[in-house]
């Protein structure tokens, strides 16, 4: 926050310092990915994968502060409430072996289900925790 052109400049300047924030991140993966695994295995998840969810929990931060700089309509506290939100509460409903299904065969809307074992919005009750996600592409 004291630093955004220096930030700005890590996030999408030239190639050298792109460069460098891509090696900060993948830095902050690695430590991510060895949290995660001891965790997983804690929690009967497959450990691999730790890698790939370390990625997209540093995805989560990443993104989100390079769009914050430039749209500043939301506090930081609200961003990070936010980001916390969506961290915290993907990761609780995880399931051991995810899956995706296709919408019914000849059907228009281009749907997949994905079998998350999550509850809340975007979910069906009637599916007992399937998450839908609907594609308008």
């Amino acid at each position: 926050e004291d630093s955004p052109d220096g930030f700005r400049i890590l996030s999408a300047g030239s190639d050298r310092a792109a460069g460098t924030y891509s090696t900060l991140l993948a830095d902050v993966a690695i430590e991510v990915s060895g949290i995660l695994a001891s965790q997983f295995a804690a929690h009967d998840l497959d450990p691999r994968t730790a890698p790939l969810y370390a990625q997209m929990l540093v995805g989560i931060v990443a993104m989100p502060a390079q769009w914050w700089l430039e749209n500043r309509s939301m506090s930081k506290e609200e961003v990070a409430a936010h980001m916390v939100n969506l961290a915290w509460n993907g990761l609780r409903g995880m399931k051991a072996e995810p899956t995706l299904h296709s919408g019914p065969a000849g059907g228009s809307s281009g749907s997949d289900n994905t079998d998350t074992g999550a509850s809340g919005p975007g979910t069906d009750s009637r599916t007992k925790g399937s998450a839908h996600r609907h594609s308008t592409a």
